[in-house]
């Protein structure tokens, strides 16, 4: 579990200092299976790092509850 969170702090860190910006030359794509709470989590720190995320479930209140608290966040 410590080097999923390590990855997230260095995504936040490189979001915030613009690095991302600088690299990509192209639009980056995420796709999450499973908008669970991890799910949502990283959907979260992709999205405030500049990327597009999708999310995908089999089931559509899940994705509706999960787009709905990822909007608040």
């Amino acid at each position: 579990m410590g080097g999923m969170c390590e990855l997230a702090a260095r995504i936040i860190d490189a979001s915030a200092s613009g690095s991302f910006r600088r690299r990509r030359q192209h639009p980056k794509q995420i796709a999450i299976i499973g908008p669970g709470r991890i799910g949502r989590a990283w959907a979260i720190v992709f999205a405030r790092a500049g990327f597009s995320v999708n999310l995908h479930d089999a089931s559509k209140d899940m994705l509706r509850g999960a787009i709905a608290s990822i909007r608040k966040a």
